[in-house]
């Protein structure tokens, strides 16, 4: 299955998410624009309260959590470094609520927020498969060294896929696979195996729909992240046919 029928697939899954608070947030619609979420907001009487999110689906309630969640997909935070705890575990459980939505409209540094969170599993998982595409390798300059630490965590293979327009003079631990495609230049993915534990495999796939904009979606159903690697792996890295 290729990432555009991957995506495809997954834009039939849609979510709701009613943003409880004293006043309508900046950005918030921005950020969560998207095919197939609906964003809903009740007013909170004004006071002490932080606010919430209520996320459900066609069977009901799936779960919430407070506004401050969603800080790092309104303003990402530009810092690349990895982690052995949860930054924002408030963050991270949205994500979990939201997974399996395709969003359109996200940019750059909200991937990177969402993509810092698979690496950071990975990095806590210590082993298993990491593979990455941020288009071209060119891209992968200011991320080196965190994948570095990376290619050197425990028993975690590391590797990476791009658009072959630069290749790192040195990096060891991480196998990198320059490639001359069209889905490679236009996918963005993250996709981490859980290293033997579904409950720890978790993905990312965005496909560019103009220049900086994305659509796309995040996922920790082990069916839909076996798929994403199966594609990248097989058609493009380590178990590519001769």
């Amino acid at each position: 299955m290729s990432l555009s029928q991957i995506l495809e697939t997954m834009r039939s899954r849609r979510k709701t998410m009613t943003v409880y608070a004293s006043e309508p947030i900046a950005d918030l619609d921005l950020a969560f624009e998207a095919r197939n979420v609906s964003l809903r907001y009740e007013p909170l009487p004004e006071g002490d309260q932080e606010g919430f999110i209520v996320v459900s689906d066609d069977g009901g309630y799936i779960g919430s959590v407070g506004l401050g969640a969603v800080a790092e997909l309104v303003s990402p935070e530009s810092s690349r470094g990895l982690s052995t705890q949860h930054r924002n575990s408030a963050f991270q459980c949205l994500l979990e609520l939201l997974d399996d939505t395709v969003f359109r409209s996200l940019s750059k540094r909200q991937l990177l927020a969402t993509s810092r969170e698979i690496e950071d599993r990975a990095w806590r998982v210590g082993r298993g498969e990491l593979h990455t595409g941020f288009q071209n390798l060119s891209a992968m300059k200011e991320q080196a060294p965190v994948y570095e630490k990376l290619g050197r965590r425990g028993d975690l293979s590391v590797h990476v896929y791009g658009l072959p327009d630069w290749m790192p003079d040195s990096m060891t631990d991480v196998w990198f696979y320059p490639v001359q495609s069209t889905e490679i230049g236009r996918y963005w993915f993250v996709v981490y195996d859980g290293g033997g534990d579904d409950l720890n495999a978790c993905a990312l796939l965005a496909e560019e729909t103009a220049p900086g904009e994305f659509e796309g979606f995040w996922t920790y159903d082990p069916t839909v992240v076996a798929d994403i690697k199966l594609h990248v792996s097989q058609r493009y890295g380590p178990a590519k046919s001769p």
